[in-house]
């Protein structure tokens, strides 16, 4: 029984306890529930917060540990404008700076490299040019010497005392083609020559070539065949590609073994002009192609002196051919070695 007061009078109620009792009773059990609602929602706060906050901190830490190792190809993702987000951003402007700055440190190394590696090589070239040239200087000057000291005999014939000056007289003459082949070569490869190109028959120059090696050809024995187009005309320094049309078939004599055979052809492929020359040779095996065009270079590594030049013709033909633009080829056709050059005609035109 409770008396309550209202205003000037009481109100008089009477209830039961015994729900209470209900209620009471069930008070542990709603305390479970309470426990697992509010771990629920704990695990599940935590979740969020981990997703939200730790997980971009873990990832910026990984990203932070690959800029440690120079590696700075991974970027932070920007979902948002908060402390994290910009913490990400300025990350990321840091991580593009360093790259940056190492590209441009890589790409200095490597020219670095590669301006040391040329200079060796240019050493290298240098040092291996000094011997070519005394190798080549060695011989006729020690047969001058010896063919002096002989012209000092008291005992002299008229007869020896001429051998001995033409002798004398053919090594010096060897010594200055060699000079003056070094002289045009070095000419031919400087940045400043400057072409005298005309137009004109490349037909004839090929035919004029023939008719003064043919003395050679026969002497040999050499079979010839030619097989010549007659749309040679073409714009370019006629003298020195005359140098080109006489070394080359100078070089197709001088190798190809007696009883061999030449072919010499021009021909308009895709119309451009295509000059080719082969030679049937002896000891392909030791014929280096990559280096046919190289200064001094001979597939006779004894430097027999009986085939004479000096290992400069090659490299004074790709020069020039260089000069002009011209692609030229070096390759093994069966038992022929063969050169081959193309005449852009529109680039010409």
């Amino acid at each position: 029984m409770v008396l309550i007061p209202y205003e000037d009078m009481f109100a008089l109620t009477i209830f039961s306890v015994h729900p209470l009792d209900g209620v009471i009773s069930f008070m542990p059990e709603f305390f479970n529930y309470v426990i697992v609602i509010t771990l629920f929602i704990v695990i599940l706060f935590t979740l969020i917060a981990t997703r939200i906050i730790v997980h971009p901190i873990l990832t910026i830490n990984r990203v932070a540990q690959n800029m440690s190792s120079l590696n700075f190809s991974e970027r932070l993702p920007i979902r948002s404008n908060d402390e994290i987000g910009m913490i990400s951003n300025s990350i990321n402007s840091m991580a593009n700076e360093l790259e940056i700055a190492l590209r441009t440190h890589e790409e200095k190394n490597k020219a670095l490299s590669h301006d040391l590696m040329q200079k060796e090589k240019l050493q290298l070239a240098l040092k291996q040019f000094v011997a070519d040239v005394s190798h080549e200087l060695k011989t006729p000057l020690s047969i001058i010497h010896a063919y002096t000291e002989r012209l000092e005999d008291k005992h002299l014939t008229d007869m020896k005392g001429k051998k001995y000056t033409q002798v004398i007289l053919d090594e010096n003459q060897k010594m200055t083609q060699l000079i003056y082949n070094l002289l045009e070569l070095s000419k031919l490869e400087s940045e400043t020559y400057i072409l005298n190109r005309t137009l004109y028959d490349f037909n004839e120059e090929i035919m004029d070539t023939l008719e003064r090696f043919l003395p050679l050809i026969q002497e040999k024995q050499l079979h010839l065949t030619t097989e010549i187009t007659d749309q040679g005309l073409i714009y370019a320094d006629q003298e020195l590609m005359h140098l080109v049309t006489n070394n080359l078939m100078s070089n197709a004599i001088k190798h190809a073994p007696a009883l061999g055979s030449i072919h010499l052809s021009l021909k308009i492929q895709d119309h451009d002009l295509v000059f080719c020359i082969r030679n049937s040779t002896e000891n392909m095996d030791q014929i280096k192609l990559d280096r046919l065009w190289d200064r001094f270079y001979k597939a006779d590594h004894s430097r027999n002196r009986d085939k004479g030049g000096f290992g400069l013709g090659l490299s004074i033909t790709k020069s020039v051919l260089d000069l002009h633009g011209y692609d030229c080829t070096a390759s093994f056709d069966k038992d022929m070695i063969q050169f081959c050059f193309t005449i852009k005609k529109k680039a010409e035109q």
